[in-house]
């Protein structure tokens, strides 16, 4: 079978870097948008090209400015993204986003089309794409179509305060394996479908969870020590270090992670001097106002707590706005004694992953918010609640001082386990394999929410 997948974004890590290392070597082609804006309403027609890269063919759309402002930053970041993490406060919705969001799936419901054969699958990526199976319904396409959702889903409260998205949501009933992060999501996804059918005898899509993996491979293959000097001042070698990696995005919770560390040098003070966070901040292709107002909010806080108690010779928190490769995001989670994670609603967060990979046998300590999805397969890390400063600041203090070093090896060995029994292309097959018998189950006999959920694990 041919495996097609579909996203809107670039090699540049997270839901991208997954599929990737998910497709890379299979007979496969990747239809997404390239990044380009084009002016006017014209637009790049979708061919087939060789990334000569990547080894990666890939189908190419472009999109125009106002698909670009009402599609991508609207629907998109405006309006899904704060939904589906469960901010209502932060959406913005219009309803020219719909429109421009049905718009962009048709044309690539027709670029892909033209390029589908009798026995391929089609695997679509994530919350912009929700309309693309049936689009491709209406353009004939029979074969299996699965949807993976990387965000998180939200409950029925935050749906029916916001009846637009009943519209965008009700299109999963025309996949044939709807894949989520985590078993919440899944069940969430199910009340979702229950609810909203109002045809009883409409068959439904297949549900299960499928948590994304990474190649350990890649990160293994890393070993030599890159610029990470020009990342961390030497004087910075010599002390304990945090790392922190996160987009620029409200749901990271990097305002949280920095009073935690206030916290910690509040109660204790005998870590002054002993330890910095480097956070690093990697931009994002989101410019909105509630993204200016996290950047400043971030600075504003790291420039406080420095002021506080920083000296000369240390500051308690560097902030590097910037992107790594990934030998330098190895050097950096190898350099790390403890990575902490504070996202406050996050569909799986692969940084929790890639830090366990990256160390490998030389044991670390990973501090996990209990928000992502990361923490229901993890089960080992020190999972905090970044809304609570004390505790988390007590984990934050046990972790760097050693505080049950024995438990804390063993737990990093489970761990360990974990991240390398399910790998990347485990994550691709158990999705592909469920979603051809999906298919065949649909045509035969429906399958209805309430039907035993199939799972990648």
């Amino acid at each position: 079978n041919l495996n097609r997948a579909h996203s809107e974004n670039s090699f540049n890590g997270g839901l991208s870097s997954a599929i990737y290392s998910a497709i890379k070597g299979t007979n496969s082609v990747w239809f997404g948008w390239d990044g380009t804006i084009v002016s006017g309403e014209d637009y790049t027609e979708n061919t087939k090209v060789q990334d000569t890269a990547t080894g990666i063919e890939q189908g190419i759309i472009s999109l125009t400015v106002s698909e670009y402002r009402d599609h991508y930053q609207g629907m998109a970041g405006q309006a899904l993204w704060p939904l589906l993490h469960a901010l209502p406060e932060k959406i913005h919705f219009r309803q020219k986003y719909i429109y421009a969001n049905y718009a962009v799936n048709a044309r690539l419901a027709s670029a892909v089309r033209g390029h589908l054969r009798k026995d391929d699958n089609v695997w679509v990526h994530d919350f912009h794409l929700f309309p693309l199976a049936t689009e491709l319904r209406k353009k004939g396409w029979k074969g299996p179509i699965g949807f993976f959702l990387h965000t998180p889903f939200p409950c029925m409260d935050i749906v029916r305060q916001n009846p637009w998205s009943i519209e965008i949501f009700r299109h999963l009933v025309n996949y044939d394996l709807v894949g989520s992060q985590t078993n919440g999501d899944t069940e969430r996804i199910r009340a979702f479908l229950s609810l909203s059918n109002g045809n009883v005898s409409e068959p439904m899509p297949c549900l299960g969870n499928y948590p994304v993996a990474i190649d350990g491979k890649e990160y293994l293959s890393e070993t030599q020590e890159t610029d990470i000097v020009a990342i961390l001042n030497p004087e910075v070698m010599s002390r304990k270090l945090i790392i922190g990696i996160d987009r620029m995005d409200y749901i990271k919770g990097i305002p949280q992670k920095i009073l935690i560390l206030k916290k910690m040098f509040e109660l204790y003070p005998e870590l002054r001097g002993q330890v910095s966070l480097l956070q690093v901040i990697q931009p994002t292709s989101r410019n909105s106002y509630y993204y200016q107002q996290e950047g400043k909010l971030i600075r504003s806080l790291a420039a406080k707590l420095n002021n506080e108690f920083g000296t000369e010779e240390w500051r308690p928190v560097m902030l590097e706005h910037r992107n790594c490769t990934r030998a330098q995001l190895v050097a950096l989670f190898r350099a790390a004694e403890v990575c902490l994670i504070t996202s406050l609603n996050d569909g799986m967060n692969l940084i929790a992953k890639e830090y366990v990979t990256a160390r490998g046998e030389e044991s670390g300590s990973l501090v996990l918010s209990r928000f992502t999805g990361a923490s229901e397969y993890l089960k080992t890390a020190r999972i905090i609640d970044p809304m609570n400063q004390a505790e988390s600041a007590l984990a934050l203090m046990q972790e760097l001082t050693g505080v049950h070093t024995a438990q804390r090896d063993e737990n990093w060995g489970r761990m360990l386990k974990v991240v390398r029994n399910y790998k990347s292309v485990d994550w691709m097959q158990s999705f592909v394999s469920d979603l051809v018998e999906a298919r065949q189950n649909r045509i035969l006999y429906g399958v209805r929410p309430g039907a035993p959920s199939m799972s990648g694990l």
